[in-house]
C-alpha cells in the first residue's frame, strides 16, 4: 500500500527532515558572510600604491596615537589616575585587594562560616606568597608553607579538616600528586597533634 511506511522508512525520513534546515542554514550562513566580505572588498579603494600592493611587512596598518583625553582609573581603587602619576601594575594596595575579596567571599551563598573563614585565609596567604609561589609546580611549597604559617588555626578540628578537604580538592583536580599531597598532609598531621 503506498500511504503505509514501516516503522524505518519513517525514521530515515525524519533524519531527513532535520539534518536539511541545519545544512540549509549553515550554508546561507556562508554564502552571507561571503557576500559581506565581497561588497565590503568593493567598497574600498585604495587610493595610494602601497595600499594596493597591501599591506606592508612589519608595520602597522593604521598609526594612532593616543588620546591624551583619555582617563585612566587604577584597577583595585576605581580612583581616577592623574596625568602625570606613574602607575606600575604589580603595585597593587594588598589591604584594598584584600577587603574586596573578604568582601565577596561574604556574599557567597551556599558556604558556611568556617568555609568562608579557611578561603579567606588561603586567599591571603597565596597574596602574601604570590611572588615567590608562582603556578602550580610550586603548589605544593605554597600548602607546606601555608602549614607551616598557620600552625595555630591548624591546630583547631574544624578548620584542619577544611584544610585537608582542599588539599583533597587540588589532587582531585590533578594539581597536586599524590606523593606532594601525602607530604602535606603529613606535615599537617603532625602540627595537629602537637607534635611540632
Amino acid at each position: 500500500m503506498p500511504g503505509v511506511q514501516n516503522q524505518s522508512q519513517k525514521r530515515r525520513r525524519r533524519k531527513v527532515i532535520l539534518t536539511k534546515p541545519i545544512e540549509h542554514a549553515v550554508h546561507n550562513g556562508a554564502q552571507k558572510r561571503r557576500k559581506r566580505k565581497i561588497e565590503l572588498d568593493k567598497s574600498v579603494e585604495p587610493t595610494s600604491k602601497k595600499l594596493k600592493r597591501g599591506r606592508p611587512k612589519g608595520k602597522a596598518a593604521v598609526k594612532s596615537s593616543p588620546n591624551p583625553n583619555r582617563q585612566y582609573y587604577h584597577a583595585s581603587t576605581n580612583l581616577p589616575i592623574k596625568p602625570n602619576e606613574k602607575v606600575d601594575s604589580d603595585s597593587t594596595d594588598d589591604e584594598v585587594y584584600q577587603e574586596l575579596n573578604n568582601r565577596s567571599i561574604d556574599k557567597l551563598r551556599g558556604v558556611t562560616p568556617l568555609q568562608k573563614d579557611f578561603m579567606k585565609l588561603w586567599n591571603a596567604h597565596r597574596q602574601k606568597t604570590r611572588e615567590v609561589y608562582r603556578g602550580i609546580s610550586h603548589l605544593k611549597d605554597a600548602c607546606s608553607n601555608f602549614v607551616d604559617e598557620h600552625k595555630v588555626e591548624l591546630k583547631d578540628t574544624k578548620m584542619y579538616r577544611e584544610f585537608m578537604f582542599h588539599l583533597t580538592t587540588l589532587h582531585e583536580k590533578n594539581l597536586m600528586t599524590r606523593g606532594a599531597l601525602t607530604e602535606v598532609v603529613n606535615r599537617a598531621h603532625k602540627i595537629h597533634e602537637g607534635d611540632n
